[in-house]
């Protein structure tokens, strides 16, 4: 009962344990109204496939679950085309640990890639901006560039500059060959 005004962090949460209190709070609240017991319990099925929870965790909460959210026949077969449909709909599969650790920092890698590229985009910019047309080996210099610092750095530099000479020699001064 203590949970009970704390759905929000119980729905993030991945320890199966939040699962179990928040089955227990859906049976208490749903306690007379069929209707709103099957969403819940919908829902709560639903979101043992998004918490990345093991194949035997997902076995084990589904029938806690089912149990403790008992439904009319009628409703229990609703609810198991309901989660069939999502699963279909959502070509869910189980995704394990060592997957979804690999996805994050895949998405991850993208995202610093994608920031490297911005900040690129962004010195280039602002030197065409301050100097002119630059040669394009100056161009490809900067587009070699994989370190975030540097960029940076470079960035504030080029917002002082007025010629390529002096950019050059801040590029040699940040480590990148000239």
């Amino acid at each position: 009962m203590d949970y009970q005004d704390k759905e929000e962090m119980l729905e993030k949460s991945t320890n199966p344990f939040a699962t179990v209190v928040q089955t227990h709070l859906k049976s208490m609240e749903t306690k007379k109204n069929d209707a709103k017991r099957f969403h819940r319990k919908v829902e709560l099925t639903k979101n043992l496939y998004n918490k990345g929870y093991t194949s035997q965790e997902i076995l084990d909460l589904y029938h806690f679950i089912d149990w403790l959210l008992a439904l009319p026949k009628d409703l229990e077969n609703d609810y198991h085309q309901a989660i069939i449909q999502y699963k279909e709909e959502s070509k869910m599969r189980y995704v394990t640990t060592a997957e979804r650790i690999g996805m994050e920092k895949g998405m991850e890698k993208g995202m610093e890639k994608g920031m490297l590229s911005e900040a690129r985009e962004m010195l280039i910019t602002i030197l065409k901006e301050n100097i002119g047309i630059l040669p394009d080996s100056l161009t490809q210099k900067i587009n070699a560039i994989d370190k975030k610092p540097t960029l940076r750095e470079l960035v504030v530099k080029a917002m002082k500059c007025h010629d390529i000479q002096t950019f050059e020699k801040n590029l040699s001064l940040a480590g990148c060959s000239i």
